[in-house]
């Protein structure tokens, strides 16, 4: 089952643009990227805790 959940990222103005441009060539949105970047560091400990089983209580 998936849950949605909300994340708070703050930015400077100049970040906020700057990643704001880098999502648009990417042809994706900001918060779309965030969660591409979050998937993709820390991947490899996401398929370990997958593996060993993490109850949600």
């Amino acid at each position: 089952m998936k849950r949605n959940i909300q994340l708070t990222v703050r930015l400077t103005e100049s970040e906020h643009a700057a990643y704001s441009a880098l999502a648009s060539e990417m042809g994706t949105h900001l918060a779309d990227l965030f969660r591409v970047s979050l998937n993709s560091q820390h991947a490899d400990h996401l398929e370990r805790l997958k593996r060993v089983g993490v109850s949600h209580e």
